[in-house]
């Protein structure tokens, strides 16, 4: 009897460690049906990630890890954010490519197709080299339990980051040296003198 079978049709041992992605979702955000500027900013939201949240697209991901089988559910925004945490970790020896985010969402069919497959190849990649495989990181990202001899990085958790909080920058004063008060004067005296 042949085990499970990856994408490629090739037999998978029940020790080995495999993701794909068998299918998305697009996911709503609601508007307020009764604030019609509410409705309008969630379409700009939608196509336009730089404005937070808005509808999206979750990709539900069929993990094999020791034998067992489980779903795990993720934002391509979190696929940025592990690839960004891997190539600090691994610098330009990654050799993994994630797709392109684009500055506009899209929904049609055709193009969430292409991400998926693109993704697909990702985690293909991704799966076949156990340095990255047996990262914490990467493990809590797939949903996994921490094995026993699994490699601990910087403590970093790509589904469980706390929202970063920007502090305002303090204001700039042009004209004051750093550190030294600015001295406000509206004497009626030094405009009079201002071309003498």
């Amino acid at each position: 009897a042949q085990g499970p079978l990856d994408g490629a049709g090739m037999a998978r041992t029940p020790s080995s460690f495999y993701a794909e992605i068998d299918r998305y979702e697009i996911i709503e955000e609601a508007a307020d049906p009764e604030n019609p500027l509410a409705k309008g900013m969630e379409v700009l939201k939608a196509r336009i990630p730089l404005m937070g949240q808005g509808s999206h697209a979750e990709y539900n991901i069929r993990v094999q890890n020791e034998g067992n089988y489980h779903i795990v559910r993720r934002r391509f925004a979190e696929f940025v954010t592990l690839h960004d945490f891997l190539k600090r970790q691994f610098g330009p020896v990654l050799m993994l490519e994630l797709p392109k985010k684009t500055p506009i969402r899209y929904f049609n069919q055709d193009k969430l197709e292409d991400r998926k497959n693109a993704l697909n190849v990702y985690l293909k990649d991704l799966c076949k080299r156990k340095e990255i495989v047996d990262l914490v990181e990467v493990q809590r990202f797939f949903g996994c339990q921490v094995r026993p001899g699994s490699v601990p990085t910087s403590g970093y958790a790509p589904q469980a980051q706390a929202p970063q909080i920007r502090q305002p920058a303090p204001p700039v004063v042009v004209g004051a040296a750093p550190g030294k008060p600015v001295v406000h004067s509206d004497s009626e005296d030094e405009l009079a003198r201002w071309d003498t």
